[in-house]
């Protein structure tokens, strides 16, 4: 998918464009009512809000990969 990304930039983010509702659909019905327990909803933000940071993070992921897929979170 990378060398995709690298050769088509333009195809994949339109690709990624098109499936974001389809995607954060699936996510809010697949983790949306865990969200409802966590702290941040309890402090007044929404699930659906959480979703959009939680998708725009493992875009953002794919976009831009990590420079070292090994090392350890956090380094």
């Amino acid at each position: 998918m990378q060398r995709l990304l690298e050769d088509e930039p333009g195809f994949v983010l339109g690709y990624l464009r098109q499936q974001l509702p389809f995607l954060r659909r699936a996510m809010q019905r697949s983790i949306g009512p865990m969200l409802e327990q966590s702290i941040p909803v309890r402090r007044g933000a929404t699930p659906a809000q959480l979703v959009d940071v939680l998708l725009h993070v493992l875009v953002s992921n794919f976009v831009v990969p990590d420079r070292d897929p090994e090392a350890p979170a956090g380094r």
